[in-house]
């Protein structure tokens, strides 16, 4: 850890733990420092499982499973909730997609899989382990 910038770490670190957000994007901190010392930083951030890397230049906050062990995402909803809070991060404009549409009109088919509706053409990649964001035009 000694080339890490120990004033870096805990400032980074203060707004992860004092942000409700759930996905930051990496620009989020650039007015810290120098962007060799943010990477070091936010990449040593992952490797503890604090950060966890979603999507280019998105990263979700991480937490251990107290049951297993494993890193996972922090946030109450999942991927479904990182996943469209990327979007939103990243000003991509989507609805939810079909099957949620019709779940939340009365459906009583729960969607398994997080898919969203967007723009023709736009096609954000978001994943994080088994999980991955699809997309319907």
């Amino acid at each position: 850890m000694s080339g890490i910038n120990q004033q870096l770490l805990r400032d980074i670190g203060e707004i992860i733990n004092q942000s409700n957000a759930v996905v930051f994007l990496t620009d989020d901190f650039a007015y810290l420092g120098k962007t060799d010392d943010i990477d070091n930083v936010l990449g040593h951030l992952i490797s503890k499982g604090r950060l966890l890397p979603i999507g280019e230049g998105l990263l979700a906050k991480g937490r251990k499973n107290a049951i297993t062990g494993n890193t996972m995402l922090s946030a109450a909803g999942g991927f479904d909730e990182v996943a469209k809070a990327g979007l939103n991060r990243l000003g991509v404009w989507w609805k939810p997609g079909t099957a949620e549409a019709a779940y939340i009109s009365g459906g009583n088919q729960i969607p398994v899989r997080t898919i969203v509706r967007v723009k023709p053409g736009v096609n954000p990649r978001i994943a994080w382990d088994k999980f991955e964001l699809r997309v319907e035009w």
